[in-house]
């Protein structure tokens, strides 16, 4: 083959490669990129200013796979627009990207109430380290205040140690799996909100339409929905280190899919804790090693009835659990919502409950047969040499009376 042939070959090839690239944003401001492409994340209001808005829009018209740094702050969306190249509204995500804040607390990004914060279109991504607060618009925002994602089979979005506050949508308060695969973890959803159009009102926290998510040692608390705070339909969730308490609504509601419990904890969601319907024999639903306290409603409030995986705690027998260690009509004595270690809150076991110590610890488990190690705050799970039903593992000090 002759050089030259060799020399073009070489080039069509490099020049058809996406090259990662990492954006460090330096301003506050909403303001959009000067030259999207051209690999510079700059301003068009001033020299070598990387604002978030021009660092997604680079990302978008590069290609390959981007990480984005936000440092420690609050950037406010302030663009109103509704068209989706990331130009104006929402921040349009249509190429692979991470967005890395400084820390839950730290970074701060504020919707404006002018549209939902993040939209992937297809493609996987993650978000981690930062806030997310009132995103959406009832009057504009029909999925996820927050996030939405429109996967296709193969993308997933990875969502890690984020708070979302304040955000509202028709469903999907804060966020929406559309198809696609998502995963939720060490993440706070508080006082969202599903508002309704019609009879739509699903999810004031989360809603999964054909999709498969995993929720991992997360607090949902507090959220406001008329129906309820985590829906699925035809699609699948798991959740397993997680308090679900004193949502307006039903707790988990599942419609033609598929979900497991194990090592949760449920409290005083106002229309229930669970809900299975349009409910048929191919769909599974079941729960291990959780805790259910109803003060209201049921705790099963629907024809559904789940399967039980066994060491199961609840103060009615509303869901019918027979299982090995299930005790039904027991008061599982959990001591109010409150910040017991890590930055979450959570409903840790009375000295005298029944949670403590119930689970051997050959029966620990958590899914793909793994053994159980930490508990909802990331606290060693066991303590001993059995589990605690539910998401918290209660500590020594407290065992021991130093409260």
């Amino acid at each position: 083959m002759k050089l030259r042939t060799i020399i073009a070959l070489a080039f069509l090839f490099t020049t058809s490669l996406s090259f990662s690239v990492d954006f460090t944003v330096n301003s506050f401001s909403d303001l959009i990129d000067d030259s999207p492409g051209d690999g510079n994340c700059d301003a068009t209001e001033q020299l070598f200013q990387c604002t978030l808005r021009a660092a997604i829009m680079e990302s978008n018209a590069l290609g390959g796979v981007d990480t984005i740094y936000l440092p420690a702050g609050v950037f406010t969306l302030s663009i109103v627009g509704e068209d989706l190249d990331a130009f104006v509204g929402d921040l349009d995500i249509r190429e692979e990207v991470h967005i890395v804040g400084a820390g839950m607390d730290l970074t701060i990004i504020d919707g404006g109430g002018i549209d939902r914060i993040f939209q992937f279109f297809g493609v996987s991504g993650s978000v981690s380290n930062l806030t997310l607060r009132n995103g959406g618009n009832a009057s504009v925002t029909s999925h996820g205040g927050a996030i939405l994602t429109q996967g296709g089979s193969m993308t997933e979005v990875a969502i890690d140690n984020v708070k979302f506050i304040n955000n509202r949508a028709n469903d999907g308060g804060a966020v929406s799996f559309l198809n696609g695969a998502g995963s939720i973890k060490n993440s706070i959803f508080d006082s969202n909100y599903a508002v309704s159009i019609g009879n739509n009102e699903f999810g004031a926290a989360v809603s999964c339409f054909y999709c498969d998510f995993i929720m991992d040692s997360t607090q949902v608390t507090n959220n406001y929905d008329a129906f309820n705070a985590i829906f699925i339909e035809e699609g699948s969730g798991k959740f397993i280190n997680t308090t679900v308490s004193s949502n307006t609504g039903v707790g988990i509601s599942a419609k033609n899919s598929d979900a497991s419990i194990r090592f949760s904890t449920f409290y005083n969601n106002t229309e229930g804790n669970l809900a299975l319907y349009s409910f048929d024999s191919s769909n599974l639903f079941e729960i291990g090693f959780s805790a259910f306290q109803r003060i209201t409603n049921g705790n099963c409030v629907s024809s559904g009835v789940p399967i039980s995986l066994g060491y199961n705690v609840l103060n009615d027998d509303s869901c019918g659990l027979m299982n090995i260690g299930d005790m039904e009509d027991t008061d599982p004595m959990l001591e109010p919502l409150h910040q017991n270690g890590g930055n979450m809150l959570s409903h840790i076991p009375a000295g005298e409950s029944p949670l403590i110590d119930q689970i051997p610890v050959g029966d620990c488990i958590g899914f793909l047969a793994t053994p159980m190690t930490t508990d909802q705050r990331g606290d060693l799970r066991p303590i001993g040499d059995h589990c605690d039903v539910g998401a918290i593992e209660r500590d020594l000090i407290f065992a021991n009376g130093f409260e």
